[in-house]
């Protein structure tokens, strides 16, 4: 019985033993084991980052950080690559390319938006709009070219058109 005891001591060291643990968030409301998860906004909140304001680009701007939305200025550019809570507008003149996530709507009013990752709403009410990543939903008046791959209102583009 010793001996039992023994070897089962001994596979208990050699085999790691992994734990997983998850966290949902819905609608704010925290759900599973989230300790060091903030849920808000500021210093310390959601996903244990700040968020940062509503940012006003009138130059060139790599981003990566969360933010709650931004505008897009004639002459500015932004090069978008991380977490977007609210709207990003691009005025007349100014350039957006997202390779991250916007959960709020990215509206064109007339400048030059590309979008290579993920997008909740898009609204084109001007300018000229390139889709190689996924949009849940678009709408407006605008230019938009849907490239071969990108996904549109849940279905896959067979064929850039």
């Amino acid at each position: 019985m010793k001996r039992i005891f023994e070897i089962t001591i001994f596979f208990f060291l050699l085999v790691p033993i992994y734990g997983q643990a998850a966290c949902s968030i819905v609608n704010g409301t925290t759900y599973g084991n989230c300790g060091g998860v903030g849920v808000g906004v500021g210093a310390g909140a959601g996903f244990g980052f700040g968020l940062k304001g509503i940012m006003t680009i009138t130059r060139s701007k790599s981003e990566s950080g969360n933010i709650a939305g931004a505008k897009v200025l004639s002459g500015g550019a932004l090069f978008f690559s991380g977490v977007s809570m609210g709207d990003i507008v691009v005025t007349k003149g100014g350039r957006l390319v997202v390779t991250g996530v916007v959960n709020g709507a990215v509206r064109n009013n007339g400048g030059a938006v590309s979008i290579r990752g993920v997008v909740n709403t898009l609204v084109v009410n001007g300018g000229k709009t390139v889709i190689y990543g996924t949009v849940s939903s678009a709408s407006g008046a605008g230019e938009v070219f849907y490239k071969e791959g990108s996904v549109v209102g849940y279905s896959t583009v067979k064929k850039s058109r």
